[in-house]
């Protein structure tokens, strides 16, 4: 007996299932294939942006390179091609890479025009366009920190100083408090210059500012 009511008992869970299938089964199979897309399509739009973030840091280091063996006419023009959109995460600091190559190549007509672009922009990097690049120390009471920092960091890569620029840029992207868009300009070029820095954990601020 108890065989028989375990048998009606599946009976009606087989038969209860099957009505769940038929009513919610559709949804769920497209629901499935909706969660596929949207992944794929994510992971799709995340490396194009990783890819053209290494691009545009690349370009920003092909320029670097170029003041490094004082090819200053040679640099400018290459950060002249980070500056087409004002809105790009790269603009400023570009821009104040192209005003020194310009500055340094003799063209301080140009680089006054580049700084005083930067200069109205809206962004904390607009405020190093004021003083023309002229920035000897970085304040941490400062409420640019970090955009100060970061600018530090390119000029002692621009200098060749490349172990000390790595800990200024290993600084800003483990530092919490750091700003994403500076934070991950600085993974970026970490992740070119010194990759095994990247795991490495940050100092003290007061010890960034070399």
């Amino acid at each position: 007996m108890s065989e028989l009511f375990k048998e009606i008992e599946d009976d009606i869970k087989q038969e209860k299932f099957e009505k769940l299938w038929r009513s919610f089964g559709r949804v769920m199979v497209w629901a499935s294939i909706g969660l596929v897309v949207v992944t794929v399509g994510f992971v799709l739009w995340q490396n194009n942006s990783q890819n053209a973030a290494e691009a545009k840091t690349a370009q920003l280091l092909r320029g670097i390179d170029r003041l490094q063996i004082e090819d200053y006419k040679g640099a400018a023009p290459i950060f002249s091609a980070l500056t087409d959109e004002d809105n790009s995460p790269y603009y400023a600091i570009a821009m104040l890479r192209k005003a020194q190559a310009q500055e340094l190549s003799g063209d301080k007509e140009g680089a006054e025009k580049t700084y005083a672009v930067l200069a109205k922009h809206d962004g904390d990097l607009a405020e190093i366009a004021k003083l023309k690049g002229k920035i000897d120390n970085v304040a941490p009471n400062s409420p640019f920190y970090y955009s100060l920092l970061e600018y530090k960091a390119w000029q002692l890569l621009g200098e060749g100083k490349k172990a000390d620029a790595a800990e200024n840029f290993k600084n800003l992207a483990n530092d919490e408090k750091t700003p994403k868009t500076i934070a991950e300009r600085a993974g970026e070029v970490l992740r070119t210059i010194a990759p095994e820095k990247q795991n490495e954990k940050s100092d003290d601020k007061k010890s960034a500012n070399k």
